[in-house]
């Protein structure tokens, strides 16, 4: 998420540099290259944080994400992307790569109306639905819609659901972990 990614505070990290960093890169982006721009966590995560300022996405490309993302897909087993809910240029890319693609949601009608819009476009832009997964956040027994409701009003079944923990998540998110 370009804009207002928050991947590097969940993982208390303070990056040197930023994906915006991508985009100055002297010389182009390389495989030498690239791994200094990334934070790392002790237990082997690395991120390409988000930039500081969010008019710093706007000096990112598609070709720039395009680029790091096939360095790091040939140094790394898994490549996680952090979207925004909308789709540009850039985020369309990225969808356009990926093997998996989770569309997150929660249990309540906004939310599933997104997300079944999220799902038709991905199918109109020729993704397979045995690439997207519905991950349904937030679940528990007083959620407003209930699992049969949401496949019913999605018209495809949810594929994993993530229960409603809210202090945990709160904890781990506020204390970097």
């Amino acid at each position: 998420h370009l804009r207002l990614g928050d991947v590097a505070l969940y993982f208390d990290l303070h990056p040197r540099y930023t994906v915006a960093s991508l985009a100055s890169a002297a010389g182009g982006l390389d495989a030498a290259h690239l791994p200094t721009v990334l934070a790392s966590r002790r237990c082997g995560v690395q991120v390409l944080a988000a930039p500081e300022r969010p008019e710093e996405a706007d000096v990112i490309s598609a070709s720039h994400l395009d680029h790091a993302i096939s360095i790091l897909r040939r140094e790394n087993d898994w490549v996680v992307v952090d979207t925004p809910r909308e789709f540009d240029e850039r985020s369309v890319l990225l969808l356009d790569q990926a093997s998996t693609i989770l569309v997150v949601t929660t249990c309540d009608v906004p939310a599933l109306n997104h997300t079944r819009l999220q799902l038709d476009l991905l199918q109109r832009l020729g993704h397979s639905p045995h690439r997207v997964h519905v991950v349904v956040n937030r679940m528990d027994k007083n959620a407003p819609v209930q699992g049969k409701e949401i496949g019913d009003f999605l018209d495809r079944k949810w594929d994993v659901r993530l229960p409603n923990d809210y202090p945990s998540a709160s904890a781990c998110v506020n204390e970097g972990r």
